[in-house]
C-alpha cells in the first residue's frame, strides 16, 4: 500500500560525510511526516556525531539508526516499508564515489525501490534512462520535489526499476559485455 510507504526513507551503507545524510537531516527538519531508517555501520566516534545532529535538528523520532548492517532478509522486509533509497553522495571528483559504480542503487533497484541520487557516478545515466528513480542536486528542496513526483507516479518507477534490473541482470549483462573475454580464451 503506497500511502503506508509514501513518507519512509532508506540509506544503506557505510556511513561518511560524504553519502549526503546532512541533506537529509535537514530535510526531515523541516517534513516532520517523514522517517528514515539507516542501515550501515560507522566507528563510534561518528555514530555519536550523527545521534547528536539528530538530537539537534529535533528528529530522533523520525529516524531509525541501530548503527549496524541488516541480514538479507532482514533488510528486503525494512525495505518494503520505504518509497525510496537514498544515494546522495557529494559530487566533485575528489569523492571515489564519483570514479565508480556504487552497489547501493543496485541494491535499491533489486529491493524494488525508486533510487534517488546525486548526479555522480557511472550508473547515474541508467537510473535516468530506465526512469528507475530521480537524479537530483544535493538539497532538502530537491529531496522534496523528487519524493513528491516518485509518490505520485509510483507505478511508473516501479516500471523503470523492473527495465533497469533487467538490463544489469548478472546473465544477461555480463554475457553480452563480456563476451569477447570469454572468445579470446
Amino acid at each position: 500500500n503506497l500511502a503506508k510507504i509514501e513518507k519512509t526513507l532508506l540509506y544503506v551503507g557505510v556511513i561518511r560525510e560524504s553519502v549526503g545524510l546532512d541533506i537529509v537531516y535537514q530535510f526531515l527538519a523541516a517534513h516532520k511526516a517523514y522517517r528514515l531508517h539507516i542501515v550501515g555501520i560507522c566507528d563510534p566516534a561518528t555514530f555519536s556525531l550523527h545521534k547528536k545532529h539528530i538530537h539537534d535538528a529535533g528528529i530522533s523520532q523520525q529516524v531509525h539508526f541501530p548503527n549496524r548492517f541488516y541480514f538479507d532478509d532482514e533488510l528486503t522486509r525494512l525495505s518494503k516499508e520505504c518509497l525510496a533509497g537514498l544515494a546522495l553522495y557529494t559530487t566533485d571528483d575528489t569523492n571515489t564515489i564519483y570514479y565508480s559504480d556504487p552497489g547501493k542503487v543496485k541494491a535499491y533497484a533489486e529491493m524494488n525501490l525508486p533510487i534517488i541520487m546525486s548526479k555522480t557516478s557511472s550508473i547515474m545515466p541508467y537510473v535516468r534512462r530506465f526512469r528507475a528513480g530521480e537524479v537530483i542536486d544535493r538539497s532538502p528542496d530537491a529531496l522534496h520535489h523528487a519524493l513528491v513526483k516518485i509518490a505520485h507516479n509510483y507505478d511508473a518507477y516501479q516500471r523503470g526499476l523492473e527495465a533497469f534490473n533487467k538490463f544489469f541482470y548478472y546473465e544477461e549483462y555480463y554475457a553480452k559485455h563480456f563476451a569477447h573475454l570469454e572468445e579470446a580464451s
